[in-house]
């Protein structure tokens, strides 16, 4: 596990698209994971964890890349994914305790990461995920979440058949090519590209949908800049 370079305190996010503005990308020795420290008006401490989405499309057996699609598989069958302990192990060397609130972002294969460790019921947890497969996991009834999905984006309906609301969650879906045609372009998933969801994202903060805010309630009221941590994990090749 690598730390990254330290970057200016930033302010706090306040909306979805701020969200998935700071989604980690991965790749070339980039970070996958970001953490962020704030703390609200009571001097609580606040924490954002974002993890980003696959990065190696393969199952090579010489890759050092923990987010590839054996993670993709073990994390949707809730076995041991290497992408979950990266940033399981980034969340601790970053100080978050047991208990801690934690606010837990994650595109693609990150929600899937997000979601197992919201779930998982060790922090105080609320949840965003944009374009992840996660109707396998077993949420708490009173653990805020909004899921965002493009209807044309293959990739949720990786984890089955939609169950409803996902347990109480918030799901959001968007087509984005009206009469059915999509845009030209190489892109082999265009619905599932990271920038169409800080599309939707854009339009879910114009919305007044009531149903949209709690999970996203603990950025309201942080005070200050905050205090960045950017991982890289590899893994270890035998």
């Amino acid at each position: 596990m690598k730390t990254k370079g330290a970057e200016q305190r930033p302010s706090p996010p306040t909306t979805y698209e701020e969200l998935v503005e700071r989604m980690p990308h991965g790749g070339a020795d980039s970070p996958q994971i970001r953490i962020e420290r704030y703390q609200d008006a009571s001097g609580a401490d606040q924490w954002i964890v974002w993890t980003g989405g696959t990065i190696e499309a393969g199952f090579p057996e010489s890759s050092t890349e923990p987010w590839d699609n054996r993670s993709n598989v073990t994390a949707v069958a809730h076995t041991d994914a290497e992408s979950l302990e990266a940033t399981m192990q980034a969340m601790r060397l970053a100080g978050i305790p047991e208990g801690a609130s934690v606010l837990h972002v994650g595109y693609s294969q990150g929600g899937i990461v997000a979601s197992g460790i919201a779930a998982s019921g060790l922090f105080d947890s609320t949840l965003v995920t944009f374009g992840s497969p996660v109707e396998s996991f077993e949420f708490d009834d009173d653990l805020a979440r909004t899921h965002v999905e493009h209807t044309e984006d293959v990739i949720p309906a990786v984890s089955g058949e939609r169950r409803d609301s996902l347990n109480g969650g918030t799901v959001v879906q968007r087509s984005l090519y009206d009469g059915g045609t999509p845009p030209p372009g190489d892109d082999p998933l265009p619905a599932h590209n990271l920038d169409r969801y800080r599309e939707t994202a854009r339009l879910i903060d114009q919305s007044s949908e009531e149903r949209l805010a709690p999970a996203i309630d603990p950025l309201a009221g942080l005070t200050g800049t905050g205090e960045v941590h950017q991982y890289r994990a590899d893994k270890v090749l035998p």
